[in-house]
């Protein structure tokens, strides 16, 4: 099974950029969020509930989407200093936790999807 992961440019870049510069050169911020002193990315069932959750948590002027998660590159988080967290709905969480971004370097080039 295939997850997907959010991920954020915080207004810094436009679609055009996500596609010339992240998705063909391998790399995107995905979004984690930091709770108790723990590093989390949030993973989803499919890419709608991915970028509702985005809607709901980010403000409206961040470019947002979702980015299928490879077994590799789900191996390669997994030995990394972050956890997942399964979220099988949208829910809002950003009143009580603390986003950030991660620049992650994908085994391959990532197909993404925009909010």
């Amino acid at each position: 099974m295939s997850f997907f992961i959010p991920f954020t440019t915080e207004g810094q870049m436009n679609v055009s950029d996500i596609k010339k510069e992240c998705q063909s050169e391998g790399w995107i911020p995905l979004l984690y969020y930091e709770f108790e002193d723990k590093k989390v990315i949030p993973i989803f069932k499919n890419s709608d509930i991915c970028r509702k959750f985005l809607k709901r948590n980010l403000p409206k002027d961040h470019l947002t989407g979702a980015v299928e998660l490879t077994p590799d590159d789900q191996k390669q988080l997994d030995e990394s200093e972050y956890e997942f967290k399964y979220f099988d709905h949208p829910r809002k969480i950003s009143d009580w936790v603390k986003f950030n971004v991660y620049i992650y370097n994908f085994t391959t080039n990532p197909e993404l999807t925009t909010a």
